[in-house]
């Protein structure tokens, strides 16, 4: 039965032999996980796109009223009527604010259609480019185990089993949203239960789903308490490296928790006999 020390300290040892291509992959892999490619649209109008043309007609408007009051204003049954010339500025003064607000329509509803844009394409981006790329890394962390990989291996699943891995991940991600409609117990649960599957792709990207998904389950029967358990372990790390701006975590952090559920996967292979004992990382092309 594995333990969090042992992991963690096969995982310390193995950093130390490989260590500034772990901080590249560690740091392509948090860049790919984070999704933290917000995007920010701003429209900045000039003072005399937004303001010049209705404080203009506005002042202007005002020096009729004064003018026109003076010279051309009557009293009838001692109420004052506004003169046809008054009228006339006001019917100009609606038509600069109905011109100004649709204006503000047609900016605002090109800019829901940019942002619409940008999620499609992040979507695409993230279901064809990303997924698959955090499974090469996993692939990665794996083999450096007992070999010193180099960097292509993250894009091995892009030449081998592309489709099958966009498949089983765009599952797995819609599946974990879908159980998320439901309660967030179950998320949580399901969300365990699917954590091996992309490290079963990273070894064998021709898995087919069905088979992804059970071994995974397989796998983390009985271990999703202790694989929590082992996540919030690192917590203090995170904690740490919320001081540094960041620093710790590109350079120790990320990397560390990248080879700790790597020996976890192997770990957890070796006990549930889905692979030999000696562990042929390289039987996959």
């Amino acid at each position: 039965m594995w333990d969090r020390k042992t992991l963690k300290d096969n995982a310390k040892e193995i950093l130390k032999k490989n260590y500034w291509m772990a901080v590249v992959v560690a740091l392509i892999m948090g860049a790919v996980l984070s999704n933290g490619t917000g995007t920010k649209i701003l429209s900045n109008r000039s003072g005399n796109d937004s303001s010049g043309i209705g404080w203009e007609n506005q002042y202007h408007l005002q020096d009729n009223l004064d003018e026109n009051y003076n010279i051309k204003t009557t009293y009838t049954y001692g109420k004052e009527s506004l003169s046809s010339s008054l009228f006339g500025e006001y019917d100009n003064w609606t038509d600069s604010v109905k011109q100004l607000e649709d204006r503000f329509n047609m900016s605002w509803k090109m800019i829901v259609c940019i942002v619409v844009m940008i999620l499609f394409v992040s979507c695409l981006i993230n279901i064809f480019v990303k997924n698959v790329l955090s499974v090469g890394c996993r692939r990665w962390f794996v083999i450096n185990k007992t070999d010193n990989p180099e960097l292509g291996e993250i894009i091995h699943p892009f030449k081998y089993g592309y489709f099958n891995v966009v498949k089983t991940m765009f599952l797995m991600n819609l599946y974990l949203v879908l159980w998320g409609f439901l309660l967030v117990i179950p998320m949580f649960i399901k969300f365990y239960e699917y954590r091996m599957v992309p490290y079963l792709l990273a070894e064998n990207p021709q898995m087919s789903s069905k088979e992804a998904f059970e071994t995974s389950a397989y796998m983390m029967d009985g271990n999703k308490w202790n694989v929590f358990v082992l996540d919030l372990s690192f917590l203090g790390w995170m904690f740490l490296a919320m001081f540094t701006f960041g620093i710790l975590n590109v350079f120790y952090v990320d990397p560390y928790i990248q080879t700790t559920q790597a020996e976890l996967y192997i770990a957890l292979c070796q006990e549930n006999n889905s692979n030999t004992t000696e562990h042929n990382y390289n039987m996959y092309y």
